[in-house]
């Protein structure tokens, strides 16, 4: 039987000790294992959707150091595939999906530009089926396009209407590099201009996906933003990601 005296110790110790104190893993094992992210995690599936209209031009040597950049920093298990675009006909995957880095590098160099009226939508709206239906097949990470482009759309089928259905649908997360600003700034009366257009397409695509926009300023910035991209996509899959509108 109980004393007075040791109901006030109980009371005590209960008022002054923490819970956690208290509480025990039944395994060790498993207690280390929940303090660690998941092996999958770490893992990544993601697309290059690659603008090659002749707009791009200019800068595109150093849009395809950017995307090697990008490929050079996948880690063993991360999965990836390249698109190359121009307009709504001329949409091919390059690269299907691969582990295999020097594919990957292999399928830039194949890379070119010419003439034809961009089709921005159609071509992200074509490569988030196929990285969405990547995933229902088995793969554990977010699915994630990274588009590169002057996001100057003139040419496609989608609307962005059905594009953004499609991408909340199935979760996709869009990390874009505008390159805007070869782009006409002059605002026709009662409309917007190109650039502007641009820009608010860009911007829609990466903050309703949980993504991110770069607009790039000047070829030099192009390293550090392949770097940034290469972050951004492994640190969202252990973040949370913002519910899209």
């Amino acid at each position: 039987m109980r004393t007075k005296s040791t109901w006030i110790v109980i009371l005590l110790l209960s008022l002054f000790v923490q819970p956690s104190v208290f509480v025990v893993a039944q395994n060790p094992s498993q207690a280390r294992q929940s303090s660690q992210p998941e092996q999958t995690l770490n893992q990544i599936t993601y697309g290059l959707v690659i603008d090659n209209s002749k707009s791009m031009s200019s800068q595109f040597r150093e849009v395809i150091e950017a995307a090697k950049i990008i490929v050079n920093n996948n880690k063993p298990g991360d999965e990836t595939f390249v698109v190359r675009f121009v307009d709504r006909d001329r949409i091919e995957t390059l690269q299907d999906f691969t582990t295999d880095r020097a594919a990957m590098l292999n399928a830039l160099g194949k890379l070119y530009t010419e003439s034809g009226q961009s089709a921005i939508i159609d071509a992200v709206y074509l490569s988030a089926q196929a990285v969405a239906q990547r995933k229902k097949s088995g793969s554990q990470s977010r699915p994630a396009l990274i588009l590169i482009t002057d996001g100057d759309d003139r040419a496609s089928y989608y609307t962005q209407d059905q594009l953004f259905a499609l991408l909340r649908e199935n979760k996709v997360q869009i990390l874009n590099i505008g390159l805007v600003n070869a782009l006409d700034n002059r605002k026709p009366i009662l409309s917007k201009s190109s650039r502007e257009k641009a820009i608010k397409l860009l911007q829609r695509l990466a903050n309703e996906t949980g993504g991110r926009a770069f607009f790039l300023e000047s070829s030099a910035e192009l390293p550090g933003i392949a770097d940034a991209i290469g972050s951004e996509l492994r640190n969202v899959r252990k973040e949370h990601i913002p519910a899209m509108r």
